[in-house]
C-alpha cells in the first residue's frame, strides 16, 4: 500500500478512485504509530495521518498495527484519535489497537471470528459475533495486545453492533451526519 491509497482525493491522494475508499472493508498489517499507519514504501510519504482521510465509501477498516488508535499521553485537544474525526464521512468503525501489538498473524483468526457461525449447513445468527467483538476476541485470544477501536453514530444509525453481511446481502446504512464519536479500549 501507498500513501496516497489512504489519502483523500480532495487532498491529493487517490482513495476514491483506485485506493481503499473503493472497498467496503479494509485490512492493514504493518507498522504504524498514534494516529496514523507506517507505510512499507517511501513512495509519497512513508507516513500516513488519519487526518487526511475521508471515507465515503468504506464502511471498516481494521489496522493491525501498533499505537493507531491511541491517546494515552496527550492533552486534549492534541489526542491522536481526534485525527480519524474526519474519516467517518460515511465510515462505520476504525479497529486498531491502543497499545503496541505483537507481530502475529492477525488477519485470518480475526476473520474466522467475523463469519456467520454454521453446523451443517444450518446459520446461527444469534451467534455471530460484531465486528467489533470478533476483533477484541482476537486480541485477546492471541494476546496480541490492547484493543481499541473508534466508531461515529448518526440520529439514527450505530455501527456498534454491526456484523460482517453475507455476500450478496445489503450493506448496514451509512452513520451520516454524524452526531457523535465513541472510542473503546482496554488497558489491561
Amino acid at each position: 500500500a501507498w500513501e496516497r491509497d489512504w489519502r483523500d482525493c480532495s487532498l491529493g491522494g487517490i482513495d476514491c478512485t483506485l485506493g481503499v475508499d473503493r472497498a467496503d472493508f479494509v485490512y492493514f498489517a504493518g507498522h504504524g504509530g498514534p494516529g496514523g499507519i507506517s507505510m512499507a514504501s517511501n513512495k509519497d510519504s512513508p507516513w500516513f495521518s488519519g487526518n487526511q482521510a475521508r471515507y465515503q465509501t468504506l464502511r471498516w477498516i481494521g489496522f493491525a498495527s501498533c499505537q493507531t488508535l491511541r491517546v494515552q499521553g496527550y492533552t486534549s485537544p492534541n489526542e491522536p484519535i481526534r485525527r480519524w474525526f474526519n474519516a467517518f464521512q460515511g465510515a462505520h468503525m476504525l479497529l486498531g489497537f491502543n497499545s503496541n501489538m505483537a507481530d502475529v498473524a492477525f488477519g485470518g483468526q480475526f476473520v474466522d471470528n467475523m463469519r456467520l457461525p454454521t453446523f451443517f449447513g444450518i446459520e446461527f445468527p444469534w451467534a455471530q459475533l460484531t465486528i467489533a467483538q470478533a476483533w477484541v476476541k482476537t486480541a485477546f485470544d492471541m494476546n496480541a495486545g490492547k484493543p481499541a477501536y473508534i466508531y461515529a453514530r448518526s440520529s439514527t444509525v450505530n455501527p456498534l453492533n454491526n456484523k460482517l453481511p453475507k455476500p450478496g446481502s445489503s450493506i448496514p446504512p451509512r452513520p451520516t451526519p454524524v452526531t457523535s464519536y465513541h472510542w473503546v479500549w482496554w488497558e489491561f
